[in-house]
């Protein structure tokens, strides 16, 4: 088991781990580390398993970890488990933020086995008030990994199965509270054992200074924007006048490889031609030596037509500009530009450069605000 802390100047991301590779000579104690709340827990050929010395699992069994995180960093975790050969009917949980060592904080993530005999698996995950199925495969070996990551600060909670940051479950209104501590458990009362669990990890999001630790939240510095964002066009000029105010809510979507805020918005302009906008967001590794909001990119695509020949580097992850700010929460993106002695040919937004030259140049900036 590892414990670290921040020290000497350096940032240094605490975390604690406990991969329960130690023997305890056959007695149902887990060591220092750990405080059995509610069960009968041990370790058997270096995993931990409940129950340990009678057989059968203890319904609601609980296990909270003795370490407390830095007071800087209360309330927000990432924290994860590993379940080995779950059964159809199991329940799991992580107990994120814990007020105590003997008490759970007021969050919990829910992690119920549906149909184990299919493969991949069917599994229902919840947290706060969000919950969703999801299919899941475990590894070779049989076992299945469950997340959870919670911010006190912004009141947000997410959480997910296996390896990798694809949180298809996120509530972003639920406070985890300022807890220190946190565990895991299950509500499995029935079979030899009501679980087998290894590699246990729990970890601030972000040391002290800002750095990213565990990180599952996308923010601009500490602010973590929700799941509806507003996008507005503003400052519209010349021959793009037209999209002056335009306005769409972008909302945020899960992809087996990355996650993202999108959505569409519609301009007709004076010649009665419709183009279509497609807006979407990304945030990539933050950078704390650049401006604010930079880690934001914004990708635009116009359809029919394209309106990026001359617009390239801003229509294509476009990264966020010096005129964006984290607080209040303000990514300035642009400007869009149409230059040249006809606009961009390929462009129909507002005016068609071929039908209607009168109008050549234009510009617009965008902002997404929450």
């Amino acid at each position: 088991m590892t414990r670290r802390r921040c020290c000497c100047g350096t940032p240094t991301c605490w975390y604690f781990a406990d991969d329960f590779d130690r023997s305890l000579s056959g007695t149902t104690d887990m060591g220092a580390d750990w405080n059995e709340v509610v069960g009968d827990w041990g370790i058997v050929s270096n995993e931990c398993v409940e129950n340990y010395s009678t057989g059968g699992g203890t319904a609601d069994a609980v296990i909270i970890t003795t370490q407390q995180q830095p007071v800087e960093s209360a309330g927000e975790q990432y924290l994860q488990i590993d379940i080995y050969d779950p059964q159809t009917g199991d329940v799991y949980f992580l107990y994120p933020a814990c007020t105590s060592s003997s008490t759970k904080g007021p969050l919990e993530a829910k992690f119920e086995c549906l149909d184990a005999s299919t493969s991949p698996q069917t599994w229902r995950v919840s947290i706060g008030s969000e919950t969703e199925t999801q299919e899941i495969q475990p590894n070779e070996f049989g076992w299945v990994r469950a997340v959870c990551c919670v911010d006190h600060e912004n009141g947000m909670a997410k959480a997910w199965m296996n390896w990798g940051i694809v949180a298809t479950v996120w509530d972003d209104s639920a406070d985890p509270g300022a807890g220190r501590h946190s565990g895991f458990g299950h509500d499995n009362s029935v079979g030899l054992v009501g679980g087998i669990f290894d590699d246990y990890f729990v970890g601030e999001p972000r040391a002290d200074d800002g750095t990213i630790c565990y990180d599952c939240f996308c923010r601009c510095r500490n602010f973590t924007p929700g799941k509806e964002l507003t996008l507005t066009i503003y400052d519209a000029t010349g021959r793009y006048a037209c999209t002056d105010g335009v306005s769409t809510t972008l909302e945020w979507r899960n992809d087996v490889t990355k996650q993202y805020w999108s959505n569409e918005a519609q301009v007709t302009g004076p010649n009665g031609v419709t183009i279509t906008i497609q807006f979407m967001l990304r945030c990539i590794s933050e950078d704390f030596d650049q401006h604010e909001g930079r880690n934001f990119v914004l990708s635009v695509e116009f359809i029919p037509g394209d309106c990026c020949a001359l617009n390239v580097d801003y229509c294509a992850h476009g990264e966020a500009t010096s005129l964006s700010t984290c607080v209040p929460f303000n990514l300035v993106f642009g400007p869009y530009r149409a230059t040249g002695a006809y606009g961009d040919l390929n462009c129909r937004l507002c005016y068609d450069p071929l039908q209607e030259p009168g109008i050549t140049t234009g510009s617009f900036m965008i902002a997404i605000t929450p």
